[in-house]
């Protein structure tokens, strides 16, 4: 049987800030501007093969993993379920869904004790009317997230059409090699 049971726990704003100011989609942002987030964001602990979402579901949430780790499954509870990734401390699921408000693409389930921090569409929308110049850059760093992700799975689809049957990526979330180094709009007016 499936679980979906999140407890919320309560993390002071400048532990929040802290992890937040490391995440990918606050590259470029300033301590001001990642402090405005820092509300947005509600903290959650979920337990071991607790379902954070299942392929299908229409809530628009994104996570940021804290601690801990989930996989990213196709077909979960299905005989031909994949694990196409494992994610930890750092990285994020659920970007696609928080933008289109399509049904969730893939299933994800906590493989261990583990900290999110959500962020929902709607936090995203009042966001957009608040402050549009921080929803922007919080925006295009998701959409530099989703690149490259889709770049990677190009990758593995092309691999198991040459016959290199390459298992998922232990992680599709971007490294801070891969990210661009510096804001979008410094990087254009070099």
């Amino acid at each position: 049987m499936r679980k979906r049971a999140f407890t919320e726990v309560v993390v002071s704003d400048y532990e929040k800030f802290k992890v937040l100011a490391k995440a990918h989609f606050c590259t470029g942002m300033a301590k001001n501007e990642v402090q405005m987030l820092v509300p947005l964001f509600h903290s959650y602990h979920i337990d071991p093969g607790t379902d954070v979402y299942e392929e299908g579901d229409t809530e628009s949430f994104l996570c940021l993993i804290v601690s801990g780790a989930v996989d990213v499954y196709v077909g979960y509870g299905m005989p031909s379920e994949k694990v196409i990734s494992t994610l930890g401390p750092g990285e994020t699921v659920g970007e696609m869904s928080v933008i289109d408000e399509l049904p969730r693409s893939a299933s994800v389930v906590a493989n261990s004790e583990t900290i999110l921090y959500a962020l929902t569409r709607r936090s995203l929308v009042e966001l957009s009317n608040s402050s549009p110049g921080l929803w922007s850059k919080l925006i295009f760093n998701i959409a530099v997230s989703l690149c490259h992700r889709l770049r990677q799975a190009n990758d593995m689809l092309a691999d198991a059409l040459d016959g290199n049957d390459t298992q998922a990526s232990p992680s599709m979330s971007p490294s801070s090699s891969t990210l661009h180094k510096q804001p979008f709009l410094k990087a254009v007016e070099t």
